[in-house]
């Protein structure tokens, strides 16, 4: 197996197990803590967690029938997009400056399905078996 698929394969359940920790941290412990926007901030990114983990992990089961550079690319894009965009946005709802580069993790986000939907369409196919 590809080595970045199998770190896709990791990284994308390990994503997702931080986002619902991050949930649950969300729910019961930021709640009275938080004001109203920066509540519906944090909650914003973990959304986008979520699909992002989700995307990481897609992208690695698909590299491993057939690893391709539109994987590598949207799966390096994906996980950029988790750092920068759900980072800094948890970062500015918890009180911390922002980084300013939310918008750059939304673009690589877009991105990141874009490549994977090219990636997929012209995915080669296994030749017909004869009759």
């Amino acid at each position: 197996m590809h080595a970045f698929a199998r770190f896709l394969c990791f990284f994308g359940p390990f994503a997702l197990a931080n986002a619902v920790a991050l949930d649950a941290w969300h729910a019961h412990g930021l709640k009275g803590s938080l004001g109203a926007d920066a509540y519906v901030s944090f909650g914003r990114a973990l959304d986008q967690h979520y699909i992002l983990g989700l995307a990481l992990l897609a992208t690695g089961c698909a590299m491993r029938y057939q690893a391709r550079r539109g994987h590598v690319i949207a799966g390096a894009l994906f996980t950029f997009g988790l750092f920068a965009f759900c980072g800094d946005v948890y970062l500015g709802a918890l009180g911390h400056a922002n980084l300013g580069i939310a918008p750059k993790g939304g673009m690589a986000h877009i991105l990141g399905w874009l490549f994977f939907a090219g990636t997929e369409l012209f995915r080669a196919r296994p030749p017909k078996a004869p009759s």
